[in-house]
């Protein structure tokens, strides 16, 4: 009888183990992340990226926010004249074949507080720079920086965006 006890106590540890154990098919956390202005800032929600398509040209966006019902958060994108995107740095204003955009708002509802890369401003400043180093059907992740202006206008409202990461599913 102490046999069979000592036997089921064994078994049900193991199962309790078991049962503990991590699971490797857990999701990845998806996020987007970068020192902002020499601030660390995380966005996680609504993270994610899309693919579309308008006439000709095609566009990998991506996008995370602050929390819910928060209007800070960063959107980076990539438009070009193929549809299908690949690992490799995307650097604004170095090709005529792609265009890299980025937009900064740090929780404003005032248009004239949001910062941008591209357009006039753009050429003075650190270019936006986007390497994807994974991208598949269904995720895509890499790093990005670049020099963001304001949309009031002035080449001296800049923040600049260093160190960034995404890891975004694709929908």
């Amino acid at each position: 009888m102490k046999t069979f006890i000592a036997l089921l106590l064994i078994y049900f540890s193991s199962l309790f183990f078991a049962a503990c154990k991590k699971n490797s098919d857990s999701k990845p956390t998806y996020y987007m992340k970068a020192d902002i202005g020499g601030t660390e800032k995380t966005y996680a929600t609504n993270a994610e990226a899309t693919r579309s398509g308008l006439g000709r040209f095609y566009f990998l966006t991506m996008r995370a926010i602050a929390g819910n019902n928060s209007s800070e958060g960063l959107i980076l994108s990539i438009e070009q004249l193929i549809d299908t995107f690949t690992t490799g740095t995307y650097t604004e204003r170095a090709s005529n074949d792609y265009d890299v955009t980025g937009t900064y708002n740090p929780g404003s509802s005032d248009p004239s507080a949001v910062f941008e890369t591209d357009g006039l401003l753009g050429a003075l400043g650190m270019p936006l720079k986007i390497t994807i180093s994974e991208i598949s059907d269904t995720q895509v992740a890499g790093t990005f920086s670049g020099e963001f202006f304001g949309r009031n206008g002035s080449d001296s409202n800049s923040i600049l965006i260093t160190d960034g990461e995404f890891n975004l599913p694709i929908h």
